[in-house]
């Protein structure tokens, strides 16, 4: 996998800095090193062997200079490797040595020079070399007071690499971490902390890197396990920031996973057991979850968890939930609770105007959101955008400090000309990838996807079908925000115009009104689009069906394939006489799935489908 392999630095006052050649350095990798001095590189010769990659020169505030080189090993590297400099001068050099790396794909390098008095030097955001890439972050600050030594801590989410500090007291302190990303987004500004007196200037450099293909490390099936057990399963967890932290064996196992609709947000909900009988079973939840509440490295919120079936990546979900019990004669036991990727939209609040986009294409308004999130400080979680536009347009302006990203991104999908969504896994070349995929409808209608129940067997175990009209209405409105300025009035939200669902129109059934609120939205074309659609699709008592199904070795349908479609079969007590005595038998979209892994406490592997309302044709 892509990642800072080691590091290496020098320092010094004379005419060169020499450093040494970086940990295990292999032919292939490639090298960067920062090379700063406080004096010009004027007639100063590039170092042998090194290409020049960029330059940042600073002589109005800080007489700070710094040049940035590259080199790719060779079968035979020298033990260290001299920089010239100005003579006389305190210099520093500071090499990150990368391994696995994609050198057919240009790298991607952007500089950011920061004068003020600050307790962080900031490093700039830079285009990705490609979706799948290790990030490269230095940073230098130019102290400017004797005697002193700063300290440069890495940004939240970033890895600083062993031994990638260097300083000069006094004159120069230099840092480098790494992160690797999945995502096509600029990851924008990150800050390095500076501990200490700092009235100096400061350097940014960052380097996009594209990833070699790699095998992703998939966990291995024991030979003898049985067509369906829960030696199929495997659960592991790492950081939501990358960095693996351990597998358990979870008992009790569930897992969701929901798709998007017209204007709603469903992430999918996870939930396990784990027993812990001895110190040892302790010593792996502790991996997990601290011990020492002190102890911000893992636990709730910062960990996920990588479900693999057979081989197959089947989902990541967010732990934001942990508590251990102990009752009375029993041994304790660790309770985990999660959600899907998706839910993370929830929790990151629009903090600045975004827009106004006037006519623009709803995924692209989508595409401009996760976009925006993603460069927020520590809010990029590697979500990759699919690409493409659904030929429907909005003109919307998301104003500061009223809703968050996922409600503005569900907001893009109102309407009878709304879109589906969802975030699937895959397997890229640098692990698990996180990708928000769309369509109208999203999903293969047409896929070979099977459930049948019969006096002859088949693959459906529970089945049933719900009517519910007072959970849906025949006259809707939507209410939006007041537009109101005047504060000595009384401010009244906007109302859309009532939608009537065909239902009224029969004679038989009653008003039953419904009215959805829609905070944020100071439009009423956005409201009227709510309120009709919700009108043509979530009137009268539809008979919901729910099926629990068989999943057998190697099933057609994965929480990937959530939207499709599928053919349900019932021919039993109640459809027997439908069809001229073959029963139900329709094609219906799979709006989400619920997995029970088989394991101790059940004897099947089985998922229980949360199917659309309305036939597929």
């Amino acid at each position: 996998m892509v990642a800072v392999r080691s590091t290496s630095k020098g320092s010094s006052f004379g005419s060169s800095v020499s450093a040494a050649q970086p940990n295990g350095l292999k032919s292939g990798d490639v090298m960067f090193a920062c090379q700063t001095s406080t004096s010009p590189f004027t007639s100063v010769p590039a170092p042998a062997g090194w290409a020049p990659t960029v330059a940042l020169d600073d002589d109005t505030f800080g007489d700070l200079y710094t040049r940035v080189w590259r080199r790719t090993p060779g079968s035979s590297e020298a033990a260290s490797y001299v920089f010239p400099q100005p003579p006389g001068a305190p210099g520093t050099v500071l090499i990150a040595a990368v391994q696995d790396a994609d050198l057919t794909v240009q790298v991607r390098i952007a500089i950011l020079e920061t004068y003020e008095a600050s307790t962080a030097a900031a490093t700039p955001g830079v285009t990705p070399a490609a979706a799948s890439h290790l990030e490269v972050r230095f940073a230098v600050n130019a102290v400017q007071f004797t005697g002193v030594t700063v300290s440069l801590a890495a940004p939240s989410g970033y890895t600083p690499a062993p031994g990638g500090q260097v300083a000069i007291a006094g004159e120069i302190t230099a840092a480098v971490a790494s992160r690797q990303i999945s995502s096509s987004a600029n990851s924008g500004v990150k800050n390095f902390a500076i501990t200490g007196a700092n009235v100096g200037v400061n350097h940014g450099i960052t380097i996009s890197i594209a990833a070699g293909t790699v095998e992703p490390e998939i966990p291995e099936i024991p030979a003898d396990a049985p067509g369906q057990g829960d030696a199929l399963y495997s659960y592991r967890f790492s950081r939501l920031f990358g960095g693996p932290l351990g597998d358990l064996d979870l008992h009790g196992v569930s897992f969701e996973k929901r798709l998007n609709r017209r204007g709603q947000i469903n992430p999918g909900n996870f939930s396990a057991t784990y027993p812990i009988p001895n110190e040892d079973q302790g010593d792996l939840v502790a991996a997990l979850i601290p011990r020492d509440p002190a102890d911000l490295t893992r636990g709730p919120g910062v960990i996920v968890c990588d479900i693999w079936r057979a081989g197959e990546h089947w989902g990541r979900y967010w732990i934001i939930g942990a508590k251990i019990t102990k009752q009375r004669r029993s041994r304790p036991v660790l309770q985990l609770s999660g959600v899907t990727m998706d839910a993370y939209l929830l929790y990151i609040q629009l903090e600045e105007q975004l827009g106004p986009f006037e006519g623009e294409d709803r995924v692209e308004i989508a595409r401009q959101l996760i976009t925006h999130m993603q460069n927020q400080p520590d809010a990029d979680i590697g979500l990759i955008m699919q690409a493409g536009t659904c030929g429907h347009t909005l003109t919307r302006t998301f104003e500061a400090h009223q809703g968050n990203y996922g409600q503005h991104l569900a907001s893009t999908t109102e309407g009878l000309d709304g879109y589906d969504w969802t975030v699937n896994t895959k397997l890229g070349v640098s692990g698990v990838e996180l990708h928000l995929v769309w369509g109208d409808p999203l999903g293969d209608q047409s896929a070979p996807h099977e459930f049948s129940e019969s006096p002859h067997g088949g693959n459906i175990l529970d089945w049933g079908i719900e009517q519910a009209p007072l959970s849906r209405g025949t006259r809707w409105r939507a209410r939006g925000d007041s537009v109101s300025t005047d504060a000595s009035t009384a401010s009244t939200p906007l109302l859309s115009a009532a939608y009537e669902s065909p239902h009224l129109a029969t004679g038989y059934w009653p008003r039953i009104d419904r009215t959805v609120d829609r905070p944020g939205v100071t439009d009423v074309a956005t409201l009227n689009a709510v309120a009709e659609q919700l009108a043509a699709t979530a009137g009268g008592a539809p008979q919901v069906l729910s099926v629990t199904v068989l999943l057998g070795q190697e099933p057609s349908f994965t929480p990937n394939n959530v939207g499709d479609g599928a053919r349900i079969t019932l021919t039993n007590e109640v459809f027997k006489r439908v069809n001229g005595g073959a029963g139900l038998d329709e094609r219906r979209r799979i709006l989400g799935m619920r997995v029970t892994p088989v394991g101790r406490e059940n004897g099947r592997d089985e998922a229980e489908l949360f199917i659309d309302d309305q036939a597929v044709e």
